[in-house]
């Protein structure tokens, strides 16, 4: 982390070192506007300041962004983003609610994907995968914790506190020697191993478990007040209830179980299973059946659901309500699915190949449509929600077009959009991030985009032709042959980056 936090530092203070003296010296001799690509390039604001810069195409990379971060880029090696952070992850938030917090964040990314460090004001994660990744965290109530591995899954450790004012318990583990985790640990509220897997104990909800040669021996119980208990030497027998709730048996585990569960209901369930040959689930409510399972298996809860499967998973068959969604799906694979239910619909034809999506939630409606890979259109319709402030940010549409490879169109609500040419990668949001910011350059022919409603660029590869237009602003630029800026109706044509032809009025001109 130190070496890390180190080479960040050093790196960020070579981009400062670069903007402030490009910015110095292109206000003294050089148009706002320069651009002798691949060497060098910069675009600067009315006022001097550095918005754009590449110094020897594509390796180093400067931009500033529109909510007043920074984005700079050593490709493909190491990115740093210093952006306004937005409330987080048991953020306080100014109003102490969560809900205004605008601090830092700082982002860097060495290699992308495999490594890491993002840093906000309660919350840090780092990774270099599969080397290592450590996150840390600090909740609204003052309490903290932190995880962490080293040569995954070898070492481990961390830290956790259960309440504020209590100690924080610390742990670590060397697997498979030992290992000692509170807090939420692989699902578990402890876990604790020794040289495993000859022993592992676990806590989960009052319950307390031994598990010897995992998982083939072990046993467990709890507290009066659960009164739960469990023990199993596989394969040749397993027991495990919890008083009034259930029991469950097997012998020649996984051949030979049956069960008796909801036995605290007024429809208690028993169940025999002769695996993989048959198997039963009967009650006044429910009756489930298999027969060579997975291929023939149905199951019928009274009023709630049915489900039907024939030579699976060829042939599909479901009603659910026992969640409230109403659920209705059928598939004839890979030929042909389709699912309807109270917020979502879908088709799907030549499984995993052409997708007809369309999903409702409180903020809109979204609907996709995809023929992969060639063709993926995701368009998003955003309500307006009054007793929201701010409410027009609610309002838009986001819409996402690709043609794959050949180019991508997309726009968003905020007034942000993309084109480009060509488009070879076929994730986008989050499977996206940092990839097209490391690696575009390899591909991208030309390109246009909107980081506002009023700022729009153009660019092909290597800056052989790029423009930007922000308000009454515009830049425009050939490497070498000329760079030109106008606004307000006034301009500047610079022959060869550096002679220049003044147009309209000379308060307007640099």
């Amino acid at each position: 982390m130190r070496l890390i936090g180190k080479q960040a530092r050093v790196l960020t203070a070579a981009a400062g070192l670069l903007v402030v003296t490009a910015s110095l010296g292109s206000c003294a001799w050089m148009p706002s506007e320069f651009n002798l690509s691949p060497l060098y390039r910069h675009r600067l604001d009315k006022d001097g300041s550095v918005l754009e810069m590449d110094v020897l195409w594509p390796i180093i990379h400067y931009e500033t962004l529109p909510d007043g971060g920074t984005d700079f880029r050593i490709r493909p090696l190491y990115r740093r983003v210093e952006k306004p952070d937005t409330p987080g992850f048991g953020e306080k938030g100014e109003k102490g609610d969560g809900t205004a917090s605008r601090g830092t964040q700082v982002d860097h990314q060495y290699l992308w994907p495999l490594g890491r460090v993002r840093v906000r004001e309660n919350e840090t994660h780092a990774r270099f995968f599969p080397l290592w990744n450590h996150d840390s965290r600090q909740f609204i109530d003052g309490r903290r914790e932190s995880d962490w591995y080293f040569l995954f899954p070898f070492f481990w450790g961390g830290s956790n506190q259960k309440a504020p004012g209590l100690p924080v318990e610390r742990y670590f583990g060397m697997f498979p020697l030992w290992l000692d985790a509170p807090g939420q640990f692989l699902t578990y509220d402890r876990l604790t191993f020794h040289f495993w897997p000859l022993h592992t104990r676990t806590e989960k909800d009052g319950r307390v478990g031994h598990i010897f040669l995992w998982p083939l021996i072990g046993y467990g119980d709890s507290d009066r007040e659960n009164q739960s208990y469990w023990y199993r030497f596989l394969p040749f027998f397993s027991f495990n209830a919890r008083e009034g709730q259930y029991e469950r048996y097997s012998v020649l585990w996984p051949f030979f179980s049956w069960a008796t569960d909801l036995m605290d209901t007024d429809d208690p369930l028993e169940s025999f299973n002769f695996w993989p040959l048959c198997g039963w689930q009967t009650s006044k409510k429910r009756n489930t059946w298999s027969f060579l399972w997975p291929f023939f298996r149905g199951q019928e809860i009274q009023g709630k659901k049915s489900q039907l499967d024939l030579f699976w998973p060829f042939f599909h068959s479901l009603d659910d309500n026992t969640t409230g969604r109403d659920i209705h799906t059928w598939w004839l694979w890979p030929f042909v699915s389709r699912t309807k239910a109270k917020h979502q619909s879908s088709w799907s034809f030549l499984w995993p190949l052409i997708w007809w999506r369309e999903y409702d939630d409180p903020d809109g409606k979204q609907t996709q449509q995809w023929i992969v890979p060639f063709f993926k259109h995701v368009h998003r319709t955003w309500m307006v929600d009054e007793k929201k402030e701010n409410a027009w940010q609610k309002a838009g549409e986001d819409d996402y077009l690709q043609i794959w490879p050949l180019f991508h169109n997309e726009t968003r609500r905020d007034g942000r959009a993309e084109f480009a040419i060509p488009s070879p990668w076929f994730y986008r949001n989050g499977n996206e991030e940092g990839v097209g910011e490391a690696y575009d350059w390899l591909y991208t022919l030309y390109r246009t985009r909107s980081r506002a409603p009023d700022d729009h660029s153009a660019e092909c590869a290597v800056n052989l032709f790029t423009t930007r237009a922000r308000g009454q602003r515009t830049q425009t630029s050939v490497p070498f042959l000329f760079s030109y800026e106008s606004e307000n109706g006034a301009g500047t044509f610079y022959l060869f980056n550096c002679i220049p032809f003044r147009f309209g009025d000379k308060e307007g001109g640099r």
